[in-house]
């Protein structure tokens, strides 16, 4: 993906804030609380960085912990505060992973969900250091679409079709997240998790995507009518109402150097 077509799509999220807090998943809880596990117990004070409308956010908040949600779209973080903003443990800022608006050794934990792939990664894990206690935590995590199941991969071909890849396949192929040498050895980890959709979420969470969203009008109706062709004729999705979308939780951690 060529640096302009990249920075388009980073910056796309903030047109489609509410199709993307529709249809996309949470996280399952017990995948958040293993890439947390090494900073010790609730209530621990977590930087949850790109955070976009608080997916993630709201899960720390169910273990207990006190949350900074740091996002740059303002759109997406306005939803994220409409959402929890009455949680007196949430603090909120627009910013960039690249210069957290945080001091030194100010949280136990930093977090991304669905988000380090957008990230400068040599800029990105000194300043995760920065920020960061000593013994403290950084992780990553990802719902990745199960494409073991038939319709999910069928899912996929048609959404991906003509899609260039983004940053999210490159960490993958290199082998994951690269905290840098301020952390010890990265742990990885994964987890089952499922999301349920109505039917005409299922079609409208390829609309959350960064390339649909990036699409002329004309390009993005074809490609949700081709999505919708599939519900309406797959035979897992045929006649439901309600779709169990499986996924992966992919987590990664690692621990800050003292």
């Amino acid at each position: 993906m060529d640096p302009a077509e990249f920075a388009t799509r980073k910056q796309s999220f903030g047109a489609a804030a509410d199709v993307y807090d529709r249809t996309r998943p949470d996280y399952a809880g017990d995948a958040v609380a293993w890439c947390l596990d090494p900073a010790g117990q609730a209530p621990l004070r977590v930087a949850d960085v790109g955070a976009g409308t608080g997916k993630l956010t709201a899960v720390l908040l169910a273990l207990g912990h006190e949350v900074v949600a740091i996002e740059p779209d303002e759109a997406m973080l306005g939803r994220l505060r409409d959402r929890h903003g009455g949680d007196d443990r949430l603090s909120t800022a627009t910013g960039a992973a690249e210069d957290l608006p945080l001091p030194d050794e100010a949280v136990d934990a930093v977090i991304c969900g669905q988000a380090w792939h957008w990230f400068d990664e040599a800029v990105v894990g000194p300043e995760f250091a920065r920020v960061l206690r000593p013994g403290g935590v950084a992780a990553a995590i990802w719902n990745t679409r199960d494409e073991q199941v038939d319709w999910v991969r069928a899912w996929s071909d048609v959404v991906e079709e003509g899609a260039h890849p983004t940053g999210r396949t490159l960490v993958a192929s290199e082998g994951g997240p690269r905290f840098g040498p301020a952390f010890g050895p990265r742990e990885d980890a994964t987890f089952p998790h499922e999301h349920l959709l109505e039917r005409d979420d299922v079609v409208r969470l390829a609309a959350s995507r960064s390339y649909t969203i990036s699409l002329t009008a004309d390009r993005r109706v074809a490609l949700l009518d081709a999505v919708a062709d599939l519900v309406d004729s797959h035979p897992d999705l045929v006649g439901r109402e309600v779709v169990r979308v499986p996924y992966v939780v992919e987590c990664h951690r690692a621990v800050r150097c003292p």
